[in-house]
């Protein structure tokens, strides 16, 4: 390129000549403007889904018995903070995170479990939507709100590993939720005969089989989606 006030050569995109201190710009001539900003794509769920649910419940028990200890703690953390509701989603949150960091990273700490209020904004919306979702499918019939509790269950976990938003989330789970209702359903019975058996264990198993709930939802999203990082902080 050449300079249009000296006629000297300069390199390309130079705004200046280093020759005669003109600038070398057409007159009127405008920056190119930067690429617009791409809108996120949605999440596509995977075709042929298959929930292993004996696999997943028994991977949740070596997670949760590999720290024991932590899982027990932040539990019954979560059964005294729990009476204020508006903090559930970012406790559910939390439990999703040790189990997210165990499984990814083979360590975890109590204080992952409040990274769960990292997210507090987004997991407090999905909680209020997805519980309303749900409340009108129990009214209409308990197998519909059943079946919507069993769609929602990786929303938070969209949330935490994605850092999708409350919408995206709950648009990420339709997507799997329209493919794999059946199993989806079947697993989360599953969980709950699974809470009832640590219910029926003078209430302590509880302690056990809430952290293996999470951890067992962690690794079939795991399993369906797969992690996005490499743990959370």
């Amino acid at each position: 390129m050449f300079c249009p006030h000296c006629g000297n050569q300069v390199p390309d995109q130079t705004a200046y000549c280093p020759h005669c201190g003109q600038s070398v710009t057409s007159p009127g001539s405008a920056a190119t403007p930067p690429p617009a900003p791409q809108a996120a794509q949605p999440f596509v769920a995977p075709d042929n889904i298959n929930i292993n649910i004996t696999g997943a419940i028994s991977e949740a028990w070596r997670i949760v018995s590999g720290d024991l200890g932590v899982f027990v703690v932040c539990t019954l953390i979560m059964g005294v903070i729990d009476s204020v509701g508006i903090l559930h989603g970012s406790m559910a949150a939390g439990m999703h995170i040790l189990c997210i960091n165990k499984l990814v990273r083979g360590r975890i700490e109590i204080g992952d479990f409040f990274k769960g209020f990292n997210f507090f904004v987004p997991s407090l919306i999905a909680l209020i939507i997805t519980g309303i979702f749900t409340f009108i499918g129990t009214l209409s019939c308990i197998v519909p709100g059943i079946v919507l509790a069993s769609v929602y269950m990786f929303v938070y976990l969209f949330i935490v590993d994605r850092k999708m938003d409350f919408w995206p989330a709950i648009e990420a789970c339709h997507a799997i939720g329209k493919k794999a209702w059946g199993q989806l359903t079947l697993f989360m019975l599953s969980l709950v005969l699974l809470q009832i058996a640590g219910a029926l264990a003078c209430l302590v198993g509880l302690l056990v089989t809430i952290p293996m709930l999470f951890a067992a939802v962690t690794v079939v999203y795991r399993d369906l989606v797969g992690f996005s990082s490499k743990g959370v902080d």
